[in-house]
């Protein structure tokens, strides 16, 4: 069984039996670990002390029955749960705030952090979790003000993926489902949702992890280079060709492929690219050796493609091969939660120090947000930058609705507010 050893983040197997035992640890660093169906092996002292259970206690007990948000880890709904099985199972870490409930007293706040444990042939053993109370006195002064526990915080390629609503975590659950298989996806959605992000976590889900992530936005380039781009090109295949060039299909090879604003291409490419779907080999431009790869495609549209099939600008045949799995990133106005989250997560990047004020918040959750994530990044960047303090607020952008002054506050008159 695999347990922790007695400095942080090194881990040995040993034959013990399954049982819960103290360990000499740091008094700050809490450590437990769960099996795979989320039940306790295993714990340091520092865990036993802080959440007032002896190591018997816990044996065999689910993990999600001290933790929890707004909703409960545990039960039929436990979404939180789901998800940091589901990550730590795709090979994910998982961090939160979440509520810890120790024994006696009541819950505090504590910072989350779950990863898995792999042993021999990367085979997953167990789920390994360290537990930092974001109060240092945890239990004597839990009333101080701590991120919303029920957000979760997915770190994907260094970019921080914010799940607030219950509509976003349904999405990311079939996320993670779809990125278990190996057909091809179509992410659609408005622009500025996030879709590349969405493509990223597929494929850092996916047993193709350790592989190539290639990505290419089809918009950006001429046809011309957009097919030598994907194809590659031999010397002198065209003007300029001094040597040549692997296309992005081979660097992609055993790996992933982006295909963003997908419905851009122009039909000559399109066509090619269905071949290689379809597992025909290609050439290089200007080339007469077969090229055959094995790289799972995810593309990505802010159009309505089936339009497109209509009016005989996309092949309904790629559409169609394109979208063995589709995937429609909600909008922003779809998800006020999200939008709450994502502010002040933005926030918290330009300015740590200031916070929303109820009218700013108010306004935020009236918009349309037809640039969505993007939009509200930007917006939140401007504020921050123009708010100089309380006391002189920037006036409220004229794309958003007058439901009042948006202006950033300090943090006791944010919190005044909250408590009234």
């Amino acid at each position: 069984m695999p347990s922790v050893g007695t400095s942080p983040g090194q881990y040995h197997e040993s034959s013990s039996s399954r049982s819960l035992g103290p360990r000499a640890e740091p008094a700050e660093k809490a450590f437990f670990c769960a099996d795979l169906d989320g039940e306790f092996v295993s714990c340091n002292a520092a865990f036993s002390r802080l959440l007032g259970y002896t190591p018997e206690e816990l044996t065999g007990r689910d993990f999600s029955a001290l933790f929890g948000g707004k909703e409960k880890l545990h039960g039929e709904d436990g979404q939180i749960r789901k998800t940091i099985l589901q990550l730590t199972s795709a090979g994910q870490d998982f961090h939160s705030t979440l509520l810890a409930q120790p024994k006696n007293g009541p819950s505090f706040s504590i910072q989350f952090s779950a990863t898995v444990l792999r042993g021999s042939l990367s085979r997953p053993l167990e789920i390994v979790v360290s537990v930092t109370p974001v109060n240092p006195a945890a239990g004597s002064d839990v009333g101080a003000a701590v991120a919303d526990p029920s957000v979760i915080r997915r770190n994907v390629d260094g970019t921080t993926f914010i799940l607030a609503s219950p509509v976003m975590r349904d999405f990311m659950s079939m996320v993670d489902r779809v990125a278990s298989h190996s057909e091809t996806v179509l992410i659609t959605g408005e622009t500025g949702t996030g879709k590349e992000l969405i493509a990223r976590t597929i494929h850092d889900s996916s047993h193709r992890r350790t592989r190539s992530w290639v990505d290419i936005n089809c918009a950006a380039l001429p046809e011309n280079l957009v097919e030598s781009e994907l194809f590659g090109y031999e010397k002198g295949a065209f003007s300029g060709a001094d040597g040549s060039k692997p296309g992005l299909f081979e660097l992609a090879d055993k790996g992933t492929l982006f295909l963003d604003e997908v419905g851009e291409l122009q039909m000559q490419t399109q066509g090619k690219l269905l071949r290689v779907l379809d597992g025909q080999p290609f050439y290089r431009l200007g080339g007469n050796r077969k090229i055959k790869v094995d790289v799972r495609i995810v593309a990505a549209t802010n159009q309505d493609l089936e339009a497109a099939v209509r009016e005989g600008r996309f092949r309904q045949d790629l559409f169609h091969r394109l979208g063995q799995f589709q995937l429609r990133v909600p909008p922003l106005r779809q998800r006020p939660e999200d939008i709450v989250a994502l502010a002040e997560h933005f926030l918290r990047i330009k300015a740590p120090h200031k916070t929303f004020s109820s009218q700013a918040i108010q306004a935020l959750l009236s918009h349309t947000w037809t640039g969505n994530i993007r939009e509200l990044r930007n917006l939140v960047g401007k504020m921050a930058v123009e708010s100089t303090s309380a006391a002189s607020p920037p006036p409220l952008p004229e794309n958003l609705p007058h439901f009042g002054r948006l202006h950033l506050c300090r943090w006791e008159t944010w919190t005044a507010w909250k408590s009234r």
